[in-house]
């Protein structure tokens, strides 16, 4: 008995390794084929299918979250490494005394170095949730700090700031979640989006391969703005990007490469 069971355990384990061997030899099949594949092939491997939006769901979302905001908020605890973080950051940016920019979600930190180069005169604070991520950038220059933080709490932080005031926020290919039940998921669906707005600043500027994705997040920050939340965000696109000569991020890079075309939505104060 003992002898069939060491035998079905070797079995199992045997068509465990192959199924892991197979499984890693198709995903680097994938990966081959989307850095080698022509424009029009790799487009097809990237793209996410547009479709129309569900603005009657943005607007439940959207209504929901304005009418709940101080209950989520009061029941949501910031997490101490983002409190710690931003106390790092409001430090950073108060010796600086210059106008400063947010890159939430900013991934590889790519984006924020990209940034703080164009904006010298700015102070430019990238903010991802990933260590991992983090981890592999460079050494920021003397305008640009890095951290990691729950941009939730973050925003929350900024929010009840005294003296800290954002000038823009970018948000540069967050993540999709594409699938339809996952709207909450998204940015525009989720309920730290009031916490967004009030923080971003004069100027929020979202970028996404995805359309949809804008298209969503436009009526979002419009019916939030009825219901009294930044009001004074006019929005601009979106619309496509066709210099993307000096792409802010990896992803912007990739998307370039393999010809998929990539959106930008602009929230403006008319101040």
């Amino acid at each position: 008995m003992l002898y069939i069971l060491l035998m079905m355990l070797s079995i199992s384990r045997t068509a465990t390794l192959g199924a892991r061997r197979l499984l890693r030899a198709k995903t680097g099949a994938l990966r081959a084929a989307a850095l080698h594949a022509a424009p029009d092939d790799a487009s097809s491997i990237y793209a996410i299918p547009e479709r129309d939006v569900d603005e009657a769901a943005v607007h439940q979302l959207v209504e929901r979250h304005v009418a709940q905001h101080a209950t989520y908020l009061n029941k949501r605890p910031i997490a101490a490494h983002t409190r710690a973080a931003f106390q790092t950051a409001a430090e950073f940016a108060r010796s600086r005394a210059a106008p400063l920019i947010i890159d939430a979600g900013c991934g590889t930190g790519r984006s924020t170095l990209k940034l703080s180069a164009r904006h010298p005169d700015r102070t430019v604070i990238g903010v991802d949730r990933s260590e991992a991520r983090l981890s592999k950038s460079n050494d920021a220059p003397d305008n640009a700090l890095l951290l990691r933080a729950e941009l939730g709490d973050f925003w929350r932080l900024l929010n009840d700031s005294n003296d800290l005031r954002v000038e823009e926020t970018y948000l540069l290919y967050p993540n999709p979640y594409p699938k339809d039940k996952h709207l909450k998921m998204r940015f525009q669906g989720h309920a730290s989006l009031p916490s967004l707005l009030q923080a971003c600043g004069h100027k929020l500027t979202v970028r996404a391969s995805w359309r949809t994705y804008l298209e969503e997040f436009r009526l979002a920050c419009r019916r939030a703005g009825e219901l009294g939340i930044r009001p004074d965000l006019v929005s601009k696109g979106p619309y496509e990007l066709s210099d993307l000569h000096d792409p802010l991020t990896l992803f912007e890079r990739k998307y370039a490469k393999a010809g998929v075309p990539v959106y930008e939505l602009v929230l403006d104060s008319d101040r």
